[in-house]
C-alpha cells in the first residue's frame, strides 16, 4: 500500500456538483481510505446499532472503493418464529453480520466539508438461535443474505488527519427469505469516523501534507 501512497501529484479536473475543480498541487493520485463506518437500523421501530469499518483506496480525491466488515451490535429477538426452513423457535434470537464491496464518488468538498454517495454490494449471512431449557442460545439456521444499500453522507473536517461525518440511506435485501428481509430492510443513519492514516504517515517527512485537503 505505502508504494501506492507514495505516486504523483495529479493534473486533472474532476466533476463536483458545483463544477468542474482542478486537481493541482496537493492533491495525490491514489490514497489509504480507512473509515470506522458504524450505522443505526431501523428495526420494530426501534434503533439497533451496527458496527463496522472499510478499507480501501482513494482515487484523484472523488473515488474511493475498497471492502467493508459490518455486524449488528444487539441481536434481533422473535417469539414463534418460523425459519426458512419451517423450523418452529419457541424464542429466536437473529445475528446478522457481512462483508460488501463499497463505491463512493465526493460529490463536493472544501478544506471544511465534504459530500459524497455511496453504494455497498455486500454478502454475509444471518445466525438463528434458539433459547433452550438451560436459557443458552444454540445455533439452529444460518441463512445466507446479500445486502444492497444506498446512502449520501456529509463529513466535517476536525483537523488534518480527522473527520467525523453523518449521513442517511436505505438497505435493501437481496436474494433474501421474506422471514429475513422483513426485518433487515430498512432505513439506516449512518456515522463515520475518518482517520487519515496515510496522511498521518507521510506527514512525519513532509509538514506540507497537513494543508492538503
Amino acid at each position: 500500500m505505502l508504494p501506492l501512497l507514495a505516486t504523483g501529484q495529479v493534473d486533472k479536473e474532476v466533476w463536483l456538483i458545483n463544477g468542474p475543480k482542478y486537481l493541482g498541487e496537493g492533491f495525490k493520485t491514489i490514497k489509504l481510505d480507512f473509515v470506522f463506518d458504524g450505522r443505526n437500523s431501523i428495526v420494530d421501530g426501534g434503533s439497533v446499532p451496527v458496527g463496522g469499518f472499510r478499507i480501501g483506496i482513494e482515487y484523484e480525491r472523488v473515488k474511493r472503493i475498497g471492502i467493508g466488515l459490518y455486524g449488528f451490535s444487539n441481536d434481533v429477538e422473535r417469539v414463534d418464529f418460523v425459519t426458512p426452513e419451517d423450523t418452529l423457535v419457541g424464542r429466536a434470537s437473529l445475528d446478522f453480520s457481512y462483508a460488501s464491496l463499497y463505491f463512493e464518488r465526493v460529490l463536493f468538498f472544501n478544506p471544511k466539508w465534504e459530500w459524497s454517495g455511496t453504494v455497498h454490494v455486500g454478502t454475509g449471512r444471518v445466525n438463528i438461535l434458539e433459547q433452550n431449557a438451560e436459557e443458552k442460545f444454540i445455533l439452529v439456521e444460518e441463512v445466507p443474505v446479500n445486502p444492497l444499500e444506498f446512502s449520501s453522507s456529509g463529513y466535517y473536517h476536525v483537523s488534518w488527519w480527522l473527520s467525523v461525518g453523518a449521513g442517511v440511506g436505505y438497505r435493501f435485501m437481496l436474494n433474501t427469505p421474506q422471514e429475513i428481509s422483513t426485518t433487515y430492510e430498512s432505513v439506516v443513519y449512518l456515522a463515520k469516523v475518518k482517520i487519515r492514516i496515510g496522511k498521518a504517515i507521510r506527514a512525519i517527512g513532509n509538514k506540507d501534507v497537513k494543508n492538503e485537503y
